[in-house]
């Protein structure tokens, strides 16, 4: 069974890994709905939800967070 504290912290190493090599001037230049999603997807990990938020196809998401540095 898996440590709920781990879980936790390795889940914040995950979120701090992609805090520190986001490409913010990138991201910032985005329009407010993209940029939310990807500060989303930043926060949480959460691929699904915050492409829904983008309104745009997997393949365009996945597009945009490679120019955000974050795949």
């Amino acid at each position: 069974m898996v440590d709920p504290t781990e879980k936790f912290e390795e889940e914040e190493k995950e979120r701090e890994k992609r805090i520190k090599h986001a490409n913010w001037d990138f991201i910032n230049s985005q329009e407010p709905r993209i940029r939310l999603a990807i500060t989303h997807y930043i926060k949480t990990g959460d691929k699904r939800s915050a492409q829904r938020m983008a309104k745009v196809s997997e393949k365009e998401f996945e597009e945009l967070l490679k120019k955000a540095n974050l795949l």
